[in-house]
C-alpha cells in the first residue's frame, strides 16, 4: 500500500476516533484512535491496488500536505502539582426579613463590591455570581443579612471536565482542517459529499464543546450564590404542647397591639414617647416614638404560679431562637427580655415581665433600629423600674 495510501487511512482513522469521543467513546478512544470499520475505496486508491496486482510499483504520487505524518496530540498532565484545581461553589440561603426587598438590595451590592454581578433577580428571589476567590470568606455575610431559615452549600471540581473540553477541541479542531485539506484536494463528487458531511458535523460538534468550555470557565471564575428572602411573619411553627404557654404564641413584634385578648395595663408614658390612647379610646394602651418605636402592655393570669425569673426563661426558650442575639436584664422587679433580629437593619424586641400576685404583668416594646434601641431602651428600662401609675 503507498505512503499516500497510509495517510488516508490515518486520518480516517483520526476522523472515527473523534466521532467515537464526541458520542460516548472512553476517553482512550479518542485520544489514540478506534479500530475503523471496512470502507469503499476512493479512485486513487484503487489506481494503486491495480499497480501493485500487476507486480509494478504505482507511480509516484505529488507531495501532499497530508504526507507528512499526524502531529502528536498533546497529553494534558491532569495530575500536575503545579496545576491549580478548578472548584465550583454553589451556595443557597433562605432567609427571613422585615423589607425583603431591601435586603436583596443590600446583597445585590455586597456582590458588585466583590466584583460580582446579577444573574437573576425576581420578587423575593435573587441570584449572584461571586468571584471564586472570595466566595468561601463572604459567604456567611451574604447568610447575616437576614434571619436564617435554612443554608447550604456544594462543591464541584471541574478540573477534568475542563482538560477533557479542551482535548476534544484540539483534536476536532486539527480533523477538521485535514478535512478540509482533503476537500481542496479531491476531485471526486461523492467523495466531496462526504467530506462536506464530515466538515459539518465536527464542525457543530467544535461550537458544542466551545460553548462548554466557556460555561465551564464561567463556573471556575464565578461561584453561585441564591438567595430566598420571604417577609418576616413572626408565628409559632408548631402549636404549644402545654394549653398554659399558648399564650406566648401571640407575642408579636411586628403587630404591637393588634391581637390583645387579656386585660390591658397602663404604664408610665417613657421619654420622647407619646401616649397613644385617646380619651374614652378602647384600645389598649400604647404609646410611640417618632421613629417608629413603640411599647405596649397586658395583665393575666399567673398560671401557672411562678416568678419573673420563671417566666423570663420560658420565654427566652420559646421565642428566642428566630434572633441573632439574646440578653436578658433587670429593671427593678421586672425581667426583661432583649432579642435582635438577623436583618441587615436588625430591630430590637422587648418583652418583660413582673408577678405581682395573682397577676403576671407583660409588657413589650419594638425598637425598629440599632438608632432608635440606643436612643430609647434606658427611658423604657427607667419606666419598668418605677411604679405602676
Amino acid at each position: 500500500m503507498s505512503k499516500k495510501h497510509l495517510c488516508q487511512w490515518s486520518l480516517m482513522a483520526l476522523i472515527l476516533a473523534f466521532l467515537a469521543g464526541c458520542s460516548s467513546a472512553p476517553r482512550s478512544e479518542v485520544l489514540y484512535g478506534a479500530s475503523p470499520e471496512p470502507m469503499v475505496m476512493s479512485k486513487s486508491m484503487k489506481d494503486d491496488a491495480q499497480y501493485e496486482e500487476a507486480g509494478a510499483p504505482p507511480p509516484p504520487a505529488p507531495l501532499m500536505a497530508m504526507d507528512a505524518p499526524p502531529e502528536p496530540v498533546p497529553v494534558v498532565q491532569m495530575n500536575a502539582p503545579s496545576t491549580p484545581r478548578m472548584v465550583f461553589h454553589d451556595g443557597r440561603a433562605q432567609l427571613k426579613s422585615l423589607e425583603p426587598q431591601v435586603t436583596l438590595d443590600t446583597a445585590t451590592a455586597m456582590a458588585i463590591r466583590l466584583g460580582g454581578y446579577v444573574e437573576a433577580r425576581n420578587a423575593g428571589h435573587l441570584v449572584l455570581r461571586i468571584p471564586v476567590d472570595k466566595f468561601l470568606d463572604n459567604f456567611e455575610n451574604f447568610v447575616a443579612l437576614g434571619t436564617l431559615v435554612t443554608k447550604s452549600m456544594t462543591s464541584e471540581d471541574i478540573t477534568d471536565q475542563y482538560a477533557d473540553t479542551e482535548l476534544r477541541l484540539r483534536i476536532a479542531k486539527t480533523t477538521l482542517e485535514r478535512l478540509k485539506i482533503l476537500l481542496a484536494q479531491s476531485t471526486d463528487a461523492s467523495e466531496k459529499l462526504s467530506l462536506l458531511q464530515d466538515i459539518q458535523r465536527v464542525s457543530q460538534q467544535i461550537e458544542l464543546d466551545e460553548a462548554h468550555k466557556r460555561e465551564l470557565g464561567k463556573k471556575a471564575a464565578f461561584s453561585r450564590l441564591t438567595l430566598d428572602v420571604e417577609p418576616f411573619v413572626f408565628a409559632a411553627e408548631n402549636e404549644e404542647p402545654i394549653a398554659a404557654f399558648r399564650w406566648i404564641q401571640s407575642l408579636n413584634p411586628l403587630r404591637a397591639n393588634e391581637s390583645f385578648d387579656n386585660d390591658a395595663l397602663t404604664l408610665l408614658v417613657p421619654k420622647d414617647f407619646i401616649d397613644l390612647q385617646l380619651k374614652d379610646d378602647e384600645k389598649p394602651w400604647a404609646a410611640a416614638a417618632s421613629d417608629g418605636a413603640e411599647i405596649w402592655a397586658r395583665t393575666r393570669d399567673n398560671d401557672p404560679k411562678g416568678d419573673a425569673a420563671f417566666w423570663i426563661e420560658t420565654l427566652r426558650l420559646r421565642l428566642a431562637k428566630p434572633f441573632k442575639t439574646i440578653e436578658v436584664v433587670d429593671a427593678g422587679v421586672w425581667k426583661v427580655l432583649l432579642m435582635t433580629s438577623f436583618d441587615h437593619t436588625p430591630y430590637t424586641w422587648m418583652v418583660a415581665v413582673r408577678v405581682d400576685k395573682n397577676d403576671l404583668r407583660v409588657a413589650e416594646a419594638f425598637f425598629p433600629t440599632p438608632q432608635s434601641l440606643a436612643a430609647h431602651r434606658d427611658a423604657v428600662l427607667e419606666v419598668l423600674k418605677g411604679e405602676l401609675p
